[in-house]
């Protein structure tokens, strides 16, 4: 969702952007997500229908799919994964003995919340 995007948003661009403009892309990308309100708003005022509002509102997302087609990981983080140590299966770790009890147990109380 809209939450991991930006997440995946900030990490990825972080990585590529130069460090004397860092602070500048943060903020502009910080004003993103109530723009982005803004522009709803403005889309329930100028369409009657919400079929038409819900189209537009899928241009964002094509524009998403489309960007992750084309964006290639950043040079920094494939030679971290070249040199990186732990080149064990993420969810074999994840669900090994020492911690499937807690992931478990967490991911039902969570999963709860959403219920």
């Amino acid at each position: 969702g809209v939450g991991g995007v930006s997440v995946a948003s900030y990490t990825l661009l972080s990585e590529v952007w130069p460090q004397k403009t860092k602070p500048i892309f943060i903020g502009i990308l910080s004003i993103a997500f109530p723009i982005g309100i803004f522009s709803a708003g403005l889309i329930n005022y100028n369409f009657s229908s919400w079929r038409e509002g819900f189209l537009v509102g899928a241009i964002p997302i094509l524009l998403a799919l489309i960007g992750s087609a084309i964006i290639k990981e950043s040079d920094k983080w494939l030679e971290e994964k070249k040199n990186n140590p732990y080149k064990e299966n993420t969810f074999k770790t994840i669900f090994s003995d020492g911690h499937r009890k807690d992931i478990i147990s967490s991911s039902l109380i969570y999963g709860t919340m959403l219920i």
